[in-house]
């Protein structure tokens, strides 16, 4: 992330990172971040992911919703 002429600018992309690094380690369904800040260096958050069964049903909500919207109005 850069600052540039009041704006914030972000990226996210792969990287290689060296096997000591927080995120060497993460695995299966883990979510992870790491960001620099300016008084504390480097911050890794670590959390649970969503897993197989929350993602399908995440899914599933959001093909439905889209068939809803589509179709409203529609008999």
């Amino acid at each position: 992330m850069v600052k540039e002429e009041g704006t914030i600018k972000a990226s996210v992309k792969p990287r290689k990172i060296p096997l000591t690094h927080p995120l060497a380690n993460v695995m299966g369904a883990t979510n992870a971040l790491t960001f620099e800040t300016d008084h504390l260096g480097p911050v890794t958050i670590v959390g649970p992911g969503a897993g197989r069964v929350e993602t399908g049903q995440a899914i599933l909500t959001d093909v439905l919703a889209i068939h809803r919207y589509t179709h409203r109005g529609r008999i």
